[in-house]
């Protein structure tokens, strides 16, 4: 009967170690799931911000049109975390501008039809990215 009861002690405490070792692996896994997410944001926001350094009017362009996007898909009842998923990718839709000759980009003025077609580009530029 000792023999029993020390083989019962002993599978429960490995059974024991052995929860309390998945239960630091799944902290562990939550805890690089978040830096994961916290880095792509990073870059979304950086990638973004490039824009604005090319062109003040589309860095204020992209507040604007980010923080719109966000009001717009909770008053479509998209719920909060999808809201804040739009608002934290919205920025990258113009990122594809990086690609736009400056002398387009930064022309005073209306553009000519060619320059116009040329600025239209930057959606297939910034989709890779």
């Amino acid at each position: 009967m000792l023999n029993r009861i020390n083989n019962l002690l002993e599978v429960r405490a490995l059974y024991n170690e052995r929860k309390d070792m998945a239960d630091v692996m799944e902290q562990k896994f939550l805890h690089r799931t978040r830096e994961l997410h916290d880095t792509r944001l990073m870059i979304i926001q950086r990638l973004g911000r490039a824009g604005e350094y090319r062109d003040n009017e589309t860095g204020m362009h992209v507040i604007r049109m980010s923080k719109s996007s966000q009001r717009l898909a909770l008053a479509a009842g998209l719920g909060e975390s999808y809201a804040e998923l739009i608002l934290n990718a919205s920025p990258m839709h113009d990122v594809g501008k990086i690609g736009i000759s400056d002398s387009i980009l930064l022309k005073p003025g209306k553009l000519d039809r060619d320059e116009f077609d040329t600025i239209k580009t930057h959606a297939q530029i910034g989709a890779p990215l």
